[in-house]
């Protein structure tokens, strides 16, 4: 079952909503603050967003010859995040 997600960016002093933006996805939608300002968000692909929301990147696990992937962890400072692959025979990699 697919659930929709509303993510919202906040001002943080006033706490008034500055941007938002839906993600559709099959479970839960796992968010995670970086170092450099962005947000990590990982549903069914990985995205990379800009504190106003705005994609600035993302990681296909297909272009990579993975059936699917998992994003775990990240570092305690936002630097490092902790990826599991998995192949076509769904084993992790």
């Amino acid at each position: 079952m697919e659930d929709v997600y509303q993510l919202l960016s906040l001002d943080a002093g006033t706490g008034r909503v500055e941007s938002s933006r839906e993600m559709t996805v099959m479970g839960s939608l796992l968010v995670f603050a970086t170092d450099d300002n962005h947000v990590i968000v990982s549903g069914r692909n990985v995205v990379r967003l800009t504190p106003d929301l705005k994609e600035d990147g993302a990681f296909d696990y297909h272009a990579t010859g993975h059936k699917w992937g998992r994003l775990d962890h990240i570092s305690p400072d936002g630097s490092t995040l902790g990826n599991v692959l998995f192949g076509s025979d769904g084993a992790d990699r």
